[in-house]
Protein backbone atom coordinates (compact mmCIF):
# COMPACT_ATOMS: atom_id res chain seq x y z
CA UNK A 1 0.00 0.00 0.00
CA UNK A 2 2.71 2.25 -0.12
CA UNK A 3 2.37 5.72 -1.84
CA UNK A 4 -1.33 5.65 -2.09
CA UNK A 5 -3.26 8.34 -1.05
CA UNK A 6 -5.41 8.66 1.81
CA UNK A 7 -8.31 8.25 -0.43
CA UNK A 8 -7.52 5.64 -1.98
CA UNK A 9 -6.32 3.72 1.13
CA UNK A 10 -9.75 3.86 2.72
CA UNK A 11 -11.65 2.86 -0.42
CA UNK A 12 -10.07 -0.08 -0.91
CA UNK A 13 -10.31 -1.04 2.93
CA UNK A 14 -14.25 -0.42 3.08
CA UNK A 15 -14.70 -1.99 -0.57
CA UNK A 16 -13.34 -5.44 1.01
CA UNK A 17 -16.65 -5.13 3.34
CA UNK A 18 -18.68 -4.07 0.63
CA UNK A 19 -19.24 -0.53 1.81
CA UNK A 20 -17.82 2.87 -0.17
CA UNK A 21 -17.08 6.29 2.21
CA UNK A 22 -19.63 9.00 2.05
CA UNK A 23 -18.00 12.63 1.38
CA UNK A 24 -19.77 15.64 2.02
CA UNK A 25 -18.93 18.79 1.17
CA UNK A 26 -19.51 20.56 4.72
CA UNK A 27 -17.46 24.24 4.16
CA UNK A 28 -16.71 26.05 0.64
CA UNK A 29 -14.16 28.48 0.84
CA UNK A 30 -14.61 29.81 -2.85
CA UNK A 31 -14.35 33.67 -3.26
CA UNK A 32 -12.66 34.47 0.29
CA UNK A 33 -8.76 35.83 -0.01
CA UNK A 34 -7.82 32.77 1.63
CA UNK A 35 -9.82 30.03 0.83
CA UNK A 36 -10.42 26.99 3.05
CA UNK A 37 -12.20 24.20 2.81
CA UNK A 38 -14.01 21.37 4.91
CA UNK A 39 -14.89 17.36 3.97
CA UNK A 40 -16.92 15.00 6.09
CA UNK A 41 -16.62 11.93 5.52
CA UNK A 42 -18.56 8.94 7.33
CA UNK A 43 -18.22 5.14 7.09
CA UNK A 44 -18.49 1.98 9.70
CA UNK A 45 -20.42 4.63 11.90
CA UNK A 46 -17.47 6.71 12.23
CA UNK A 47 -17.46 10.22 10.82
CA UNK A 48 -14.46 12.50 10.01
CA UNK A 49 -13.74 15.82 9.56
CA UNK A 50 -10.71 17.23 7.00
CA UNK A 51 -9.24 20.82 6.31
CA UNK A 52 -7.32 22.19 3.37
CA UNK A 53 -6.65 25.20 1.28
CA UNK A 54 -8.56 23.28 -1.95
CA UNK A 55 -11.14 20.95 -2.16
CA UNK A 56 -9.40 17.97 -2.89
CA UNK A 57 -6.98 18.37 0.42
CA UNK A 58 -9.56 18.88 2.60
CA UNK A 59 -10.87 15.47 0.84
CA UNK A 60 -7.28 13.42 1.41
CA UNK A 61 -7.35 15.10 5.14
CA UNK A 62 -10.70 13.45 6.17
CA UNK A 63 -10.01 10.18 4.71
CA UNK A 64 -6.95 10.35 6.87
CA UNK A 65 -8.51 10.68 9.91
CA UNK A 66 -11.20 8.84 9.31
CA UNK A 67 -8.39 5.94 8.60
CA UNK A 68 -6.30 7.21 11.72
CA UNK A 69 -9.96 6.70 13.99
CA UNK A 70 -10.49 3.22 12.06
CA UNK A 71 -6.40 2.41 13.34
CA UNK A 72 -7.28 3.54 16.71
CA UNK A 73 -10.38 1.58 17.04
CA UNK A 74 -8.56 -1.65 15.66
CA UNK A 75 -10.44 -2.08 12.60
CA UNK A 76 -8.11 -1.97 9.96
CA UNK A 77 -6.75 -5.47 9.76
CA UNK A 78 -3.16 -4.55 9.11
CA UNK A 79 -0.83 -1.60 9.77
CA UNK A 80 -0.55 1.26 7.06
CA UNK A 81 1.23 4.32 6.71
CA UNK A 82 -1.28 6.83 6.23
CA UNK A 83 0.21 9.88 4.89
CA UNK A 84 -1.42 12.69 2.08
CA UNK A 85 0.33 13.85 -0.83
CA UNK A 86 -0.56 17.68 1.25
CA UNK A 87 1.52 16.65 4.40
CA UNK A 88 4.57 18.90 3.25
CA UNK A 89 2.50 21.42 1.37
CA UNK A 90 2.75 25.23 2.00
CA UNK A 91 0.12 26.35 4.02
CA UNK A 92 0.48 29.71 2.41
CA UNK A 93 -0.39 30.83 -1.05
CA UNK A 94 3.62 31.44 -2.24
CA UNK A 95 2.03 31.98 -5.73
CA UNK A 96 -0.19 34.99 -4.61
CA UNK A 97 2.95 36.15 -2.87
CA UNK A 98 5.21 36.05 -5.61
CA UNK A 99 2.90 37.75 -7.53
CA UNK A 100 2.52 40.89 -5.17
CA UNK A 101 6.49 41.07 -5.22
CA UNK A 102 6.96 41.22 -8.70
CA UNK A 103 4.11 43.96 -8.84
CA UNK A 104 5.87 45.99 -5.88
CA UNK A 105 9.46 45.61 -7.47
CA UNK A 106 7.91 46.25 -11.35
CA UNK A 107 9.50 42.92 -12.45
CA UNK A 108 8.38 40.89 -15.06
CA UNK A 109 5.07 38.85 -14.16
CA UNK A 110 6.08 35.46 -12.88
CA UNK A 111 5.67 32.24 -15.23
CA UNK A 112 4.85 28.36 -15.07
CA UNK A 113 5.97 25.55 -17.08
CA UNK A 114 5.01 22.04 -16.71
CA UNK A 115 7.93 19.95 -17.04
CA UNK A 116 6.99 16.96 -15.25
CA UNK A 117 3.87 14.62 -15.36
CA UNK A 118 4.66 10.83 -14.24
CA UNK A 119 3.04 8.21 -12.21
CA UNK A 120 0.79 5.75 -12.04
CA UNK A 121 -2.51 7.60 -11.29
CA UNK A 122 -2.69 7.37 -7.04
CA UNK A 123 0.97 8.31 -7.17
CA UNK A 124 1.15 10.78 -9.56
CA UNK A 125 3.97 13.24 -9.57
CA UNK A 126 4.36 16.80 -11.25
CA UNK A 127 7.11 19.48 -11.68
CA UNK A 128 6.55 23.13 -12.29
CA UNK A 129 9.06 25.37 -13.59
CA UNK A 130 8.74 28.87 -12.63
CA UNK A 131 10.29 31.82 -14.10
CA UNK A 132 10.75 35.64 -13.50
CA UNK A 133 12.90 37.61 -16.05
CA UNK A 134 16.26 35.14 -16.15
CA UNK A 135 15.90 33.53 -12.65
CA UNK A 136 14.67 29.99 -12.99
CA UNK A 137 13.20 27.35 -9.91
CA UNK A 138 11.62 24.21 -10.15
CA UNK A 139 9.88 21.59 -7.62
CA UNK A 140 8.01 19.00 -7.54
CA UNK A 141 5.12 16.91 -5.71
CA UNK A 142 1.95 15.09 -5.55
CA UNK A 143 -0.54 17.86 -7.35
CA UNK A 144 0.16 20.62 -9.71
CA UNK A 145 -1.20 22.82 -7.00
CA UNK A 146 1.46 22.48 -5.00
CA UNK A 147 4.07 21.98 -7.58
CA UNK A 148 3.62 25.38 -8.69
CA UNK A 149 3.25 26.41 -4.72
CA UNK A 150 7.00 25.36 -4.11
CA UNK A 151 8.30 26.44 -7.27
CA UNK A 152 6.58 30.25 -6.33
CA UNK A 153 8.14 29.97 -2.97
CA UNK A 154 11.86 29.19 -4.15
CA UNK A 155 11.59 31.49 -6.50
CA UNK A 156 10.26 34.47 -3.56
CA UNK A 157 13.48 33.44 -1.67
CA UNK A 158 15.74 33.72 -4.35
CA UNK A 159 14.29 37.07 -5.66
CA UNK A 160 14.65 38.24 -1.84
CA UNK A 161 18.11 37.13 -1.34
CA UNK A 162 19.28 38.72 -4.79
CA UNK A 163 17.19 42.37 -3.63
CA UNK A 164 19.18 42.21 -0.58
CA UNK A 165 22.60 41.62 -1.89
CA UNK A 166 21.39 44.79 -4.55
CA UNK A 167 21.39 42.08 -7.21
CA UNK A 168 19.64 43.46 -10.19
CA UNK A 169 16.21 41.96 -11.31
CA UNK A 170 15.09 43.01 -15.00
CA UNK A 171 12.22 44.87 -15.60
CA UNK A 172 9.61 43.46 -18.52
CA UNK A 173 11.10 44.23 -22.14
CA UNK A 174 7.14 46.24 -22.32
CA UNK A 175 8.27 48.89 -19.66
CA UNK A 176 11.72 49.50 -20.87
CA UNK A 177 12.19 52.99 -22.02
CA UNK A 178 13.15 52.98 -26.21
CA UNK A 179 16.49 53.13 -26.93
CA UNK A 180 17.61 55.47 -29.15
CA UNK A 181 21.45 55.63 -29.06
CA UNK A 182 21.72 52.00 -29.90
CA UNK A 183 25.13 52.00 -30.74
CA UNK A 184 26.88 54.25 -27.96
CA UNK A 185 25.39 51.51 -25.52
CA UNK A 186 27.01 48.70 -27.75
CA UNK A 187 30.76 47.76 -26.75
CA UNK A 188 33.43 48.24 -28.47
CA UNK A 189 33.12 44.78 -30.40
CA UNK A 190 29.72 45.22 -31.36
CA UNK A 191 31.41 48.81 -33.16
CA UNK A 192 33.40 46.50 -34.98
CA UNK A 193 30.68 44.06 -36.31
CA UNK A 194 28.72 46.92 -37.00
CA UNK A 195 31.39 48.58 -39.13
CA UNK A 196 32.55 44.84 -40.71
CA UNK A 197 28.69 44.53 -42.14
CA UNK A 198 29.10 47.84 -43.74
CA UNK A 199 32.28 47.18 -45.05
CA UNK A 200 30.66 43.97 -46.79
CA UNK A 201 27.43 45.77 -47.88
CA UNK A 202 29.92 48.49 -49.95
CA UNK A 203 32.71 46.06 -51.50
CA UNK A 204 28.78 44.29 -52.72
CA UNK A 205 28.22 44.63 -56.42
CA UNK A 206 24.78 44.32 -56.34
CA UNK A 207 24.77 47.66 -53.44
CA UNK A 208 27.92 49.35 -54.28
CA UNK A 209 26.30 50.17 -57.55
CA UNK A 210 23.23 51.98 -56.14
CA UNK A 211 25.81 53.64 -53.88
CA UNK A 212 26.00 57.08 -55.86
CA UNK A 213 22.20 57.59 -55.72
CA UNK A 214 20.51 59.88 -53.93
CA UNK A 215 17.59 59.60 -51.97
CA UNK A 216 15.09 61.45 -53.62
CA UNK A 217 16.25 59.65 -56.80
CA UNK A 218 15.79 56.30 -54.94
CA UNK A 219 12.61 56.84 -53.87
CA UNK A 220 11.29 57.91 -57.10
CA UNK A 221 12.85 54.43 -58.58
CA UNK A 222 11.51 52.51 -55.62
CA UNK A 223 7.93 53.72 -56.46
CA UNK A 224 8.59 53.45 -60.32
CA UNK A 225 9.97 49.71 -60.24
CA UNK A 226 9.45 47.84 -56.84
CA UNK A 227 6.11 48.97 -55.25
CA UNK A 228 4.39 47.51 -58.69
CA UNK A 229 6.29 44.23 -58.37
CA UNK A 230 4.71 43.54 -54.52
CA UNK A 231 1.12 43.06 -54.19
CA UNK A 232 0.96 42.68 -50.14
CA UNK A 233 3.36 46.10 -50.37
CA UNK A 234 0.72 48.59 -52.22
CA UNK A 235 -2.05 47.26 -49.26
CA UNK A 236 0.55 48.16 -46.69
CA UNK A 237 1.19 51.90 -48.01
CA UNK A 238 -0.68 53.64 -46.58
CA UNK A 239 -0.30 52.48 -43.13
CA UNK A 240 1.25 54.20 -39.88
CA UNK A 241 3.74 52.79 -37.62
CA UNK A 242 1.55 51.44 -34.75
CA UNK A 243 -0.12 48.93 -37.21
CA UNK A 244 3.29 47.55 -37.36
CA UNK A 245 4.35 47.38 -34.15
CA UNK A 246 1.04 45.91 -33.28
CA UNK A 247 1.01 43.25 -36.06
CA UNK A 248 1.13 39.64 -34.57
CA UNK A 249 3.65 38.61 -37.03
CA UNK A 250 5.84 41.11 -38.60
CA UNK A 251 8.47 38.65 -39.58
CA UNK A 252 5.79 37.02 -41.73
CA UNK A 253 4.51 39.65 -43.37
CA UNK A 254 8.18 41.33 -44.50
CA UNK A 255 9.15 37.59 -46.15
CA UNK A 256 6.38 37.96 -47.98
CA UNK A 257 7.11 41.00 -49.06
CA UNK A 258 10.39 40.41 -49.89
CA UNK A 259 9.64 37.16 -51.27
CA UNK A 260 7.54 39.01 -53.86
CA UNK A 261 10.22 41.68 -54.69
CA UNK A 262 13.21 38.63 -55.11
CA UNK A 263 15.05 40.76 -52.31
CA UNK A 264 17.19 38.94 -49.88
CA UNK A 265 17.56 39.60 -46.19
CA UNK A 266 19.58 38.06 -42.83
CA UNK A 267 19.59 38.97 -39.40
CA UNK A 268 22.67 39.08 -37.65
CA UNK A 269 23.01 39.29 -33.96
CA UNK A 270 26.41 41.35 -32.38
CA UNK A 271 27.78 41.05 -29.16
CA UNK A 272 26.73 43.71 -26.81
CA UNK A 273 28.22 44.74 -23.22
CA UNK A 274 26.34 42.37 -20.96
CA UNK A 275 24.71 38.82 -21.89
CA UNK A 276 21.39 40.18 -21.02
CA UNK A 277 21.28 42.75 -24.19
CA UNK A 278 20.73 41.75 -27.75
CA UNK A 279 21.45 43.60 -30.69
CA UNK A 280 20.21 42.82 -34.07
CA UNK A 281 20.54 43.86 -37.83
CA UNK A 282 18.37 43.25 -40.56
CA UNK A 283 20.02 43.77 -43.46
CA UNK A 284 18.16 43.50 -46.69
CA UNK A 285 20.97 42.97 -49.86
CA UNK A 286 19.27 45.10 -52.48
CA UNK A 287 18.62 48.15 -50.18
CA UNK A 288 21.88 49.62 -49.23
CA UNK A 289 20.66 52.24 -48.51
CA UNK A 290 18.99 51.23 -45.14
CA UNK A 291 20.21 49.12 -42.27
CA UNK A 292 17.40 48.37 -39.38
CA UNK A 293 18.39 47.74 -35.85
CA UNK A 294 16.51 46.15 -32.74
CA UNK A 295 17.88 46.30 -29.26
CA UNK A 296 16.41 44.46 -25.87
CA UNK A 297 17.24 42.55 -23.24
CA UNK A 298 15.40 39.73 -25.20
CA UNK A 299 16.96 38.57 -28.30
CA UNK A 300 13.15 37.68 -30.05
CA UNK A 301 12.03 40.89 -29.08
CA UNK A 302 14.87 42.37 -30.43
CA UNK A 303 14.20 40.21 -33.66
CA UNK A 304 10.96 41.91 -33.80
CA UNK A 305 11.74 45.30 -33.33
CA UNK A 306 14.28 45.55 -36.28
CA UNK A 307 11.81 43.92 -38.50
CA UNK A 308 8.93 46.30 -37.65
CA UNK A 309 11.09 49.04 -38.60
CA UNK A 310 12.01 47.68 -41.64
CA UNK A 311 8.37 47.28 -42.80
CA UNK A 312 8.03 50.95 -41.70
CA UNK A 313 10.66 51.93 -43.80
CA UNK A 314 8.91 50.35 -46.91
CA UNK A 315 5.88 51.14 -46.33
CA UNK A 316 7.14 54.86 -46.07
CA UNK A 317 8.76 54.52 -49.25
CA UNK A 318 5.31 53.34 -50.70
CA UNK A 319 3.57 56.39 -49.66
CA UNK A 320 2.43 58.42 -53.21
Amino acid sequence: MDGKTPVTLLHEYLMKGGEVPDYKLVYNGVGTHDPLFQYEVSAKGMVAIGKGKSKKEAKHDAARCLLLKLKDDNALEQEVAVVSPYEHSLKENAVGQLQDFCTLHNTASPSYELIRDEGLAHAKVFGIRCRVSSFFTEAEARTKKQAKQQASHLMLLKLEKCLSEGDFIATPDSEKPENNDLINKACDVTKEAYNKVLLERTNDKISSCRLGTSMSNFSGQFLENVLPLSETLRTIADKDDSFFESYQDPEELLTTILTQLDYHHSYEFVQTRTETEFLCFLQIKELNCANFVGFSTSSNVARKSATVKALQFLSCMSKI
